[in-house]
């Protein structure tokens, strides 16, 4: 037998028969001999990217990447679990006395595993000059750290902040050498190797994210952003890493970096033009890439924010749980997967199903017939036209 289970009730029938059901509003679910019942998913593979960091103003560091956990076996059961999707950060916009750094970006969370978020490059070139009131704040840690600004009469440079081991790396080094303005970049999830500014050629570059191959075709995820420039020679704005990161900015001599592709979404190039208002702006990372925005030049430029995250989950065979904000089901490499992408910087539900939950088939309402498992015309009680489905879904019916 067949049950046909909503609100009002379950109705019993006897295949390939099935007399008419009428249900509004409501979410129907069968199971029983005749129909094919997939069995509930038992394990996912996740990919969690946290929200990158926002750029450092006034020759400021690039802003770190989103943190990146990818796990391949998670072990789920019917029920609801709580994805949550971080915002990126801010980018930094001023100039003058102890200027912040740019803002974290946002954790992400799903099945109990934390992406922590990449931190603000740092701004100021003023570091250890009392004329401007002290020094500003250092970037702090993240899920890949931001680099450090172009510190004027800081012999040593200034740091980046540190990154979360297993999620991300450290910001690089910015400095005022050689007469030259150059800032760090911001780590990337994979990789830091050129995030130091290289005196008297170019700021750091923002570093590499994490490849995955979770949605078939590989992507980058968790770029740093490019640090600044500037000077009256022509050294190289940082440019973002792979995975979305923002080109840094240069002042109008210089040449800004370019934005890091191979993300979802591509970075900005950094500025090099002076228009009186956000001058010199750091380019803003990729959208759910958990990229650092790109570090901001001279004069009140607003450095580039941080890129959003995303969380995406998938496993074997055709759909058997809600929730994202885009799901669809794919091949890969010969196998059937359904994918879940949750890209909405909010908190949300992703529910398994149980084995009776999963739909394959579903009768016209009102007058509507099942036979043989094909959806027939509406019965002579006038009923609309059936509906068949030899897939796994969730039906809602009704107004």
């Amino acid at each position: 037998h067949t049950r046909f289970r909503g609100v009002t009730g379950v109705q019993t029938c006897a295949l390939p028969i099935c007399f008419p059901v009428t249900i509004t509003r409501r979410i129907i679910a069968f199971s029983g001999p005749g129909i094919s019942n997939n069995s509930s998913v038992s394990s996912v593979e996740v990919l969690i990217v946290a929200g990158g960091g926002g750029g450092g103003s006034d020759m400021g560091g690039g802003g770190g990447g989103g943190g990146v956990l990818e796990y391949t076996n998670v072990p789920v059961s019917a029920g609801t679990y709580s994805i949550t999707v971080g915002d990126g950060g801010a980018g930094y916009s001023d100039y003058g006395s102890r200027p912040r750094t740019g803002a974290s970006g946002g954790n992400s969370v799903a099945f109990g595993y934390t992406a922590v978020g990449g931190s603000g490059g740092s701004s100021g070139h003023y570091y250890e000059y009392a004329e401007w009131g002290g020094i500003g704040p250092d970037a702090t840690g993240g899920g890949s750290g931001g680099g450090g600004s172009a510190a004027y009469r800081n012999s040593g440079g200034r740091l980046g902040g540190a990154g979360t081991p297993g999620q991300g790396t450290a910001g690089g080094t910015g400095q005022y050498c050689s007469g030259l303005y150059t800032a760090g970049g911001g780590g990337g999830a994979a990789e830091n190797s050129q995030v130091n500014r290289v005196c008297g050629v170019r700021a750091g570059h923002g570093g590499n994210g994490r490849l995955t191959s979770i949605l078939g075709t590989p992507y980058y995820f968790g770029g740093g952003g490019g640090g600044a420039t500037h000077s009256s020679n022509p050294p190289v704005g940082g440019n973002g890493g792979l995975g979305g990161g923002g080109g840094g900015s240069a002042y109008a001599c210089c040449v800004p970096g370019t934005g890091g592709t191979g993300g979802l979404n591509s970075g900005q190039s950094g500025n090099q033009n002076h228009n009186g208002n956000g001058a010199y702006s750091g380019g803003n990372a990729g959208a759910n890439t958990g990229g650092g925005g790109g570090g901001a030049a001279h004069y009140y430029g607003r450095a580039g924010n941080g890129g959003s995250g995303i969380v995406i989950i998938r496993y074997l065979g055709k759909q058997r749980a809600i929730g994202g904000d885009n799901v669809y089901e794919t091949t890969i490499s010969g196998q059937l997967y359904t994918i879940h992408q949750f890209t909405n910087v909010t908190t949300s539900i992703f529910t398994v199903l149980p084995s009776s939950s999963i739909l394959t088939a579903i009768g016209g309402g009102g007058g509507g017939a099942w036979s043989n498992q094909n959806a027939s015309a509406g019965g002579s009680g006038g009923g609309g036209a059936g509906v068949g489905f030899r897939g796994s879904g969730v039906i809602v019916t009704g107004k």
